[in-house]
């Protein structure tokens, strides 16, 4: 049909393409065609530069993500291992300790560390809903937000009591205390090693991820 249409324009001293219902020159036909793949050219190209940016944005969200695990995982860990020996200390001793050694801790590293890394998390599984680690994110999310209500429900209300304290007016109850104290801080440093697991494992997509849908 194309061919005719075309022997049908040449008799009448023009080249054209005659659909059914339409005669198109065919120079028009060819600029068209030409501007078609252009155009298909561009979109192909925007979209490898947004993914590209894309691949940048997460890239530094991972990094941000395990220096930030990495961190919060130190200080859990070294309350860890002075767990045996804090266990051993008098009274008067270890309320000297809880109240001067450990002073701005939660408020000026600990506590501002927990919350950014639960804030990073939660991003990168915002950015990562549509891909296999989203599974290890959320566990990684999971992981933090337990420490937070860790600190909470066990340290918070032992920190506040110690403040109190003098070594004449020390509870005689000071060492359930202690043990409160201590129990939070092994449960924080487990967490944070779930937590720094996850985010580590989160950055091979295409490793037998779970999906949690």
């Amino acid at each position: 049909m194309a061919s005719r249409a075309i022997q049908e324009g040449r008799t009448s001293g023009s080249l054209s393409y005659r659909s059914p219902m339409v005669a198109v020159p065919v120079e028009v036909f060819l600029v068209e065609s030409r501007k078609l793949h252009s155009c298909g050219t561009l979109q192909k190209s925007w979209q490898s530069g947004v993914r590209q940016v894309r691949g940048r944005r997460n890239a530094g969200l991972r990094w941000a993500n395990l220096a930030l695990a990495i961190l919060l995982l130190v200080p859990p860990i070294a309350h860890l291992l002075e767990l045996p020996n804090k266990l051993t200390l008098s009274g008067p001793l270890w309320l000297a300790i809880q109240q001067h050694l450990y002073r701005g801790w939660g408020p000026y590293l600990a506590g501002p560390a927990e919350i950014g890394i639960l804030g990073a998390t939660l991003v990168r599984l915002l950015a990562s809903r549509h891909t296999p680690e989203k599974g290890w994110c959320l566990l990684a999310a999971v992981a933090y937000a337990g420490m937070i209500t860790v600190f909470l429900v066990f340290n918070d209300p032992v920190n506040r009591a110690v403040n109190g304290w003098t070594p004449a007016t020390l509870a005689s109850n000071w060492s359930d205390y202690r043990l409160r104290w201590e129990i939070g801080h092994a449960l924080a440093a487990l967490l944070a090693v779930i937590g720094l697991a996850a985010t580590a494992l989160s950055w091979k997509p295409t490793a037998d991820i779970p999906r949690l849908d």
